[in-house]
This record gives structure tokens, sequence and C-alpha cells, in this order.
């Protein structure tokens, strides 16, 4: 075996393959782990087609699929909106690892909750909001993961538009909106600076006990929401130095074909919910006798 010597590697053996580090014989290379915990999703940083239609005309997709569950939560809906938010997902290619890890006391509550519907019941109707919670949760992290927040402020602010007739304040609200928005990543930093801070100083046990699992929480989202105080503070002094709420800016609304298909998706989705809703239409489920 040769054994070759380099000045910046070290020793390795083998050819020299440029690779990467080079991993000792008889050692195991360690993933990084993913972060557990609630975390805000990010933008793609690659291009898509949602993530080329208008932000406006995926606003409008989210409402109507919104309104159509919450207004008629049967299985039937259930199953039509998971159909296109799989369809959007697929379009906006999201890749598993930009889910959120859920934390094992998220899990240990839903497995709590579930035993608690049996015994009273209703285990049914405990799943089914449940999962009418993680569609309308999945729709707008669809919706943060294809759109630039910068985007949706433009966005808001074009269909706010027709409440300017009754002198409501659309520029101010808008301009809410987005300084919302382009918060949340400050905001999510935030939050994670304190809760590996935290971490460090319990020694980096996860197994904890349920107090002091409590108390991490309260006292995370105590920093959290002191420093976005002092940051929405220092906002605020910097905009009124500047002259108050800055002027809105014209936005050129693009429509092509994908805002077509997206619109006319969610068009159908809504027709056959409301053809079911008042029996003009069997329901698929019930033909299938899943439901």
């Amino acid at each position: 075996m040769n054994i070759q010597v380099h000045a910046d590697r070290g020793p390795h053996t083998g050819p020299d393959t440029g690779s990467g580090p080079r991993v000792t014989p008889g050692t195991r290379r360690r993933r990084p782990r993913r972060p557990s915990g609630g975390v805000l999703p990010r933008t793609l940083p690659w291009e898509s087609a949602m993530s080329r239609m208008w932000p406006g005309t995926k606003v409008i997709c989210l409402m109507v699929l919104t309104t159509a569950l919450l207004l008629r939560p049967t299985w039937s809906t259930l199953a039509t909106v998971g159909v296109v938010l799989l369809a959007g997902s697929l379009a906006a290619r999201v890749p598993p690892s930009a889910l959120p890890r859920l934390p094992l006391w998220f899990w240990s509550g839903i497995v709590g909750g579930m035993v608690g519907a049996t015994l009273g019941g209703g285990l049914w109707i405990f799943v089914r909001s449940l999962v009418l919670a993680a569609l309308v949760v999945w729709g707008s992290m669809l919706l943060i993961w294809s759109t630039r927040p910068e985007h949706l402020t433009p966005a808001f602010r074009t269909l706010m538009a027709p409440l300017r007739l009754v002198r409501l304040p659309v520029d101010e609200w808008a301009a809410s909106m987005g300084l919302a928005l382009r918060g949340l990543p400050t905001l999510r930093d935030e939050a994670g600076a304190v809760a590996d801070t935290a971490r460090l100083r319990s020694g980096g046990r996860p197994d904890i006990g349920v107090r002091p699992a409590l108390r991490l929480l309260v006292d995370v989202v105590t920093a959290t929401l002191s420093s976005a105080s002092r940051r929405a503070a220092d906002t605020g002094r910097a905009m009124t130095l500047r002259g108050g709420v800055p002027a809105p800016t014209r936005e050129q609304v693009h429509v092509g074909w994908r805002d077509a298909v997206a619109l006319g998706a969610t068009t159908c989705a809504t027709v056959l919910v409301v053809l079911v809703s008042v029996g003009l239409v069997p329901d698929p489920l019930h033909l299938l006798g899943v439901a």
C-alpha cells in the first residue's frame, strides 16, 4: 500500500481524488443532524413553475382552497385539496429535506390526543381535524417555498386595491405586511440562536423532563419576543426619521399560462366540492367505501 503525504491534508491512503476530506479507516463519517422544532420555511433557491407565477395568483388559490376546507371539512374536500397541493408541490420541486422536523413532544401530544379521542368516541373527528390543519399549514408553506417575501407585498397591495374605494389604508396595510414578512427570517434566526444557547447551557441533553422543557420553551419565547420588540422599535424609529411609510411602488402584473393552469385547477376543485356538497355529484369516497 502506497502512503502519500500532503502538506495541507496530512497522510492518507490510496489515490488522490480531491473529493473532500479524508476519513481515517475504521471511523464512520457522521452526518449533520437536522434541527428539530417548528422551523419556519425558507424560499427555495431555484426556479420552478410555481416561482414563475404571479404571487397574487397563488394567494387567490390559497384563499379559495382554505375557504373550501373551512366551510366543508369532509373527507372528499380534504382529498381534493390534498391533490391540488400535491400537484403544486411537485410543480415547485419541493424536496423532502425542506419539510420541518417536528420534535418528539409534538408527536407525543398527537398520540395522546388520539388516545383521548378514541376513549371519547371521536377518533375520526380528531384525525379529520388534524388533516385539515396539516393541509392549511401545507398551503401556507407552499406559498413561502415558491415566493420571496419582498414579492408578496406588491401582490397584497394589488389584490387589496378595490378597498381604496371605501377609503381604507391599503398602502399602510401592505407596508405592514411587507415588514412582517421581512422580519420572519430575523425572528427565525433569533429563535434558533436562543434555542442553541439554552441547549448549550443544559449540556446538550435532549432527554430533559417535562418541567425543564416547558421552562426552556418559556425562556425561548420570552427572549425571542424581547428581541423582536427591540428590532420593531428600531425599525419604527428609522421609518419615522425617513418620513414614515415609504411610497408604494407600482407593480407590473405578469400573468401567463402557469397562472391560468393554477386558477383552472383551483376552480375545478372548488366546483367539485360544491357539486358533491349539494348532491349533484356522488361522493367518490362513498363509492369506494372509504367514507
